[in-house]
């Protein structure tokens, strides 16, 4: 482990179409890639999270940068006496001074706190359920109107002394019923459903209490 961080990368040609079109060049970290695979490959044999891909080449990525981005030149005088060995004239590039892994352990951390925070984040971005419910309160009788004049381009002048942006405060009031547990909503009838595939629209739930677990506001 403490090897791979010793690897200071090489300067390499960008392989997509558009870098080699500009002539960009990159920094290749082979042995910093291989370690980070290996890695990686434990933590979804050992700890199985939910949100690693399969693709190691594509997963490990943000693991390398972090371990990349955190390694830094210690004086060897200055570091354990099991790093003395990897000394390159005087220096010993570590994450910290720290037996055994030198701080790859942290990397690894940061990296399995990274890939929760991401499924956290995707739980929390739009879903079918959310469409699904969003477009029912938008079709709702007392919000026809106002969506009539949105999609027409049209102010409600119903409302026209709110100041601000109509659209803005019309998703403001909106969200209040999307939040509201108690606002229930019938299933899309067959007919408007009927292009997509049954097991899609089987699973919608436009009452699905899940979605009511996340902040939203109107401009979301």
């Amino acid at each position: 482990m403490i090897k791979a961080l010793q690897d200071t990368g090489k300067v390499v040609a960008c392989q997509t179409k558009a870098g080699r079109e500009r002539g960009m060049k990159l920094t290749k970290y082979d042995l910093i890639q291989k370690l980070a695979a290996h890695i990686y490959r434990k933590i979804k044999d050992i700890y199985k999270p939910v949100g690693l891909t399969e693709n190691v080449s594509q997963g490990k990525h943000a693991l390398v940068l972090d371990i990349v981005n955190y390694c830094k030149a210690f004086d060897t005088t200055d570091v354990r006496i099991e790093f003395h060995e990897y000394n390159n004239r005087g220096k010993v590039l570590l994450i910290n001074n720290e037996v055994p892994c030198a701080g790859i352990d942290q990397s690894a951390d940061r990296f399995q706190n990274h890939i929760q925070d991401s499924v956290c984040k995707k739980d929390a971005q739009r879903t079918p359920d959310d469409g699904l419910r969003c477009t029912a309160i938008m079709l709702a009788p007392k919000h026809r109107g106002t969506v009539s004049g949105i999609m027409s381009n049209k102010k409600d002048w119903s409302k026209s002394d709110i100041a601000g942006d109509h659209v803005e405060n019309f998703f403001n009031d909106a969200v209040i019923d999307f939040l509201n547990p108690s606002y229930q909503l019938s299933q899309p009838k067959e007919e408007n459903v009927r292009e997509f595939p049954d097991e899609d629209h089987a699973s919608w739930d436009p009452n699905n209490a899940s979605m009511l677990e996340h902040e939203r506001d109107g401009k979301w």
